[in-house]
């Protein structure tokens, strides 16, 4: 009977058997009654969760030409299915088709549509979700403003990505690490390495966690703007915050030295980075060949030099 074949399509959801799923409903449509909404939710949610998500916007308009009530729940499951897949026009087609039903979208299908303009770099978009999230009284989240600021990270829109933040801070939005994160990755894009410290200060004092992407990325600014001492005092302060040092981070602080003539505090850096058994990549010979290029006849130096060849040799070994 429908209960059962419903209560079917439900276990069919949750196990992700989405294609067994739809012949489930397909026979349900053949009865009597047409099958329920919340039965229709649950097929498209198999779809979204197996990446279907053109047969799951397919199910809902079949839900119109039905005359079955359309809930929120499918709308989201539907949204959420082509978010999955960086399908950001067909994610805000859907937003627009929710203006011609009695239902109002929620933070999830805000979410959802942000992210999906996430994916594609679409920061003009994304940006506008949150202002009519303002303006349609959404209560904005922190999800929603953390894919707005990494769209604008991915287009190299460090200035947005500040005023986002700022923004975030007004509503009274909670930013955590990752929106922090695509904050400070974005003023790397454009070498901010100001505004980069700024933030990872901002948020030690504001009690968000600063992790290694956090330092990574303001390192790399540093790296970009030729700010040799800063990247040294960040490097520093991962050590002493227990954070893991890794080839990205001494390959920035090394460079960055590097391109200020800092040829002995290079290959201390790049030194340490041997004596940690990080794997060293295309840059960070760049930095060693740079570097030993302004070597003169300083013991120190030389000693240093010959410490990094046999190290590399023993490991080729």
């Amino acid at each position: 009977n429908m209960f059962h074949l419903g209560a079917s399509v439900d276990a069919c959801q949750k196990a992700g058997v989405w294609l067994f799923a739809l012949t489930l409903l397909r026979k349900m449509h053949i009865s009597v009654s047409h099958p329920s909404t919340t039965t229709q939710s649950s097929v498209i949610a198999a779809c979204r969760e197996a990446g279907r998500w053109f047969t799951a916007i397919s199910l809902l308009e079949g839900m119109v030409q039905s005359s079955i009530q359309q809930n929120l729940t499918c709308f989201n499951a539907a949204i959420t299915a082509v978010e999955r897949n960086g399908y950001w026009r067909a994610a805000l087609g859907l937003l627009r088709a929710l203006h011609y039903t009695t239902l109002r979208k929620d933070v999830v299908s805000s979410n959802a549509a942000a992210s999906a303009c996430e994916k594609s770099a679409e920061w003009p978009m994304a940006l506008c979700l949150i202002l009519q999230m303002a303006a349609q009284h959404i209560v904005k989240s922190t999800v929603s403003c953390s894919a707005a600021a990494s769209a604008c990270e991915k287009a190299e829109q460090w200035q947005r990505a500040l005023q986002l933040l700022d923004l975030a801070f007004i509503a009274r939005v909670c930013r955590d690490t990752v929106f922090c994160n695509a904050v400070v990755s974005a003023c790397e894009k454009g070498a901010q390495w100001l505004h980069a410290l700024r933030l990872v200060r901002l948020m030690a004092s504001s009690m968000i966690k600063v992790d290694t992407v956090t330092c990574n990325a303001a390192l790399s600014t540093c790296e970009k703007a030729q700010r040799w001492q800063p990247a040294i005092s960040l490097l520093c302060g991962m050590a002493a915050a227990d954070l893991q040092s890794g080839t990205v981070s001494f390959n920035a602080a090394a460079s960055a030295c590097e391109k200020n003539d800092k040829w002995q505090l290079t290959l201390m850096l790049l030194l340490n980075m041997q004596r940690a058994t990080l794997q060293h990549d295309a840059l960070t010979q760049r930095a060693a060949a740079c570097a030993s290029c302004r070597v003169g006849e300083q013991q120190v130096t030389v000693a240093i030099l010959k410490e990094m060849a046999a190290t590399w040799i023993a490991r080729v070994r």
